[in-house]
């Protein structure tokens, strides 16, 4: 037999001198390059395809997210708005069948305190709403750089006393009390990758995590104000120190005003004394929309609607029993709306302090438990809301400017007024 390498020169030799054979494995091999080459540009299409598809389907998948996020705040919203609403409309259907003077009295009385009372305590909200999102916020970011940071220590530090790691977390929260203060001088929360004290770690603790993977509670933490609470003592203060004065003003009597401004003795009378019943009204609506603007902005909204709810179920029975059977007469329907504005923030505020489930979802609606609270305080987010002047500057700074928002809602109150 020849050797390997005579046979494979020999075959080279002869494929060199046989043209048909090179033609043909030429075209085989041409062809199988075309027919590759097809098939790959068949393919592309189909996975840019694939990618589009997939793009289409993220973009709805947040799109139905946000929008499940959003009618979760607006759907008990303006339930609640009708519900608060529909009442009024009662009130007048009373005063109605009492008499045109009765009816007279009742609706001037009622424009008389949505301009001089109830505009204030709506424009005073606006700063509430935004100083409360911002504080949420804040706490959120600080929960999820507190458990990125815990967890890079478990990973690299597990041979670590578990002592050293809370004297760590301990110092941390103790630079974010001091840091509470400090930020209550700016207009708006200061940023967090500046200011916090894990901003080595700034993008990535902004990843969003479950509230409950909380992995440390100290009791230092407790110390720590709730600023979403803070905010909203701070807002009850303010909106009371301005409608107080104005119920004040109506229990003395705003007679000499309405006689003033061309209105006969008698209506002046009737609707001086109906303002009077409604004073306190004044005063417990301004509660009640407070509370609501704060925890429309917690995603809460569910709170302000279902009591809104049950006011409303109460209203009717109310009438009966203030206009006939104790014989109040007109004055019977301004009682019946006083009682149904005093029982809103009752419920509200029995069913956030005083039952568990309420404490609990306030904690994790205001970002608290994600930095570690367990327990719901009040004593210290009072001290620091009435104890701040830069605090209650800041307030003032966002809440003014919503007065002037509401003088369209002046406008068209001062043309039933004119009427």
């Amino acid at each position: 037999p020849r050797p390997l390498s005579i046979t494979a020169n020999s075959e080279a030799m002869g494929s060199r001198t046989n043209p048909e054979s090179s033609s043909a494995m030429s075209g085989i091999d041409t062809e199988s390059l075309v027919a590759s080459s097809a098939y790959k540009y068949e393919q592309q299409p189909s996975q840019s395809e694939a990618r589009q598809t997939t793009a289409k389907t993220t973009t709805a998948t947040l799109f139905h997210n946000e929008l499940q996020s959003q009618l979760k705040i607006t759907n008990p919203t303006i339930v609640g708005m009708l519900l608060y609403k529909l009442p009024w409309l009662w009130s007048l259907h009373f005063v109605a069948k009492l008499g045109s003077d009765a009816l007279a009295a009742a609706a001037l009385a009622t424009t008389l305190c949505n301009v001089t009372g109830m505009s204030f305590a709506v424009g005073l909200s606006f700063g509430l709403s935004t100083l409360t999102g911002q504080a949420k916020g804040d706490l959120m970011l600080k929960g999820d750089l507190m458990r990125k940071r815990l967890s890079r220590q478990n990973e690299t530090c597990q041979s670590c006393p578990k002592n050293a790691t809370n004297n760590i977390d301990v110092e941390l929260e103790d630079n974010m009390a001091q840091k509470e203060e400090k930020n209550e001088s700016d207009p708006l929360l200061t940023n967090m990758k500046t200011n916090s004290p894990y901003s080595s770690y700034s993008e990535e603790g902004q990843q969003t995590e479950e509230m409950e993977n909380v992995t440390t509670v100290e009791e230092d933490l407790e110390n720590i104000p709730i600023q979403p609470l803070v905010f909203l003592f701070r807002g009850l203060f303010i909106i009371l120190l301005f409608v107080v004065p104005i119920g004040l003003w109506w229990i003395r009597g705003i007679e000499p005003l309405l006689l003033a401004l061309g209105q006969g003795r008698q209506l002046s009378q009737m609707t001086q004394a109906y303002l009077r019943i409604l004073s306190p009204g004044l005063w417990c609506y301004s509660i009640n929309w407070t509370f609501t603007a704060w925890l429309q902005s917690i995603d809460m909204a569910d709170v302000p609607a279902y009591a809104a709810l049950y006011g409303f179920a109460l209203h009717i029975p109310f009438n009966y029993l203030f206009v006939n059977i104790l014989g109040f007469g007109f004055e019977g329907v301004a009682m019946a709306t006083v009682m149904f504005q005093l029982q809103q923030p009752i419920l509200i505020c029995v069913y956030l302090f005083a039952t568990a489930h309420g404490r609990r979802r306030m904690l994790e609606n205001t970002g608290a438990k994600g930095i570690g609270r367990t327990h719901l305080s009040v004593r210290k987010e009072i001290r620091n809301a009435l104890s701040s002047l830069s605090g209650i500057r800041q307030y003032l700074v966002l809440a003014l400017p919503g007065i002037v928002v509401i003088t369209e809602w002046w406008a068209s109150e001062g043309w039933i007024f004119l009427a």
